[in-house]
């Protein structure tokens, strides 16, 4: 990706062969970026021309398989297997980092009680956390 962006489901209405057109277009790109697992040296623009693709037709065919608000970042393809927002975070800390961006606040309090359920805290060690993601919550309303 040329830069980090929000990238929104198609609003537009398209017919059943140009929708069958992106989504050949997306199969076609993560089958490329799957056989560049282990990271290529190649610039965004080399990857669009090998796929001959333009830039405003890769964005509608990653738009055409969203069915929500989507992160999308910026990174080399030498990095594709990296979190892009961790990159300096994973080789300082020598582990692996979990940051999830979250675009719909009531997915938040969903999404934080799920992830420390997974980890079987107690409520207690968790509950000043909801409470600080409740105050930001209603900061930004």
């Amino acid at each position: 990706m040329l830069c980090t962006k929000i990238l929104e489901p198609l609003k537009e209405i398209l017919s059943f062969g140009k929708r069958k057109k992106l989504s050949n277009i997306v199969n076609r790109n993560f089958e490329t970026l799957n056989n560049m697992q282990m990271g290529v040296d190649i610039s965004f623009e080399d990857f669009l021309n090998q796929l001959n693709l333009d830039f405003p037709t890769y964005i509608d065919s990653l738009c055409n398989k969203l069915t929500k608000p989507t992160f999308f970042f910026k990174k080399t393809h030498e990095n594709i297997r990296t979190n892009a927002y961790a990159i300096k975070a994973t080789t300082l800390w020598e582990a692996n980092t979990d940051i999830q961006f979250i675009l719909d606040p009531y997915v938040a309090p969903s999404y934080c009680t799920s992830y420390f359920t997974l980890l079987k805290l107690s409520p207690t060690n968790f509950k000043p956390l909801l409470k600080n993601v409740k105050m930001k919550m209603l900061m930004q309303t």
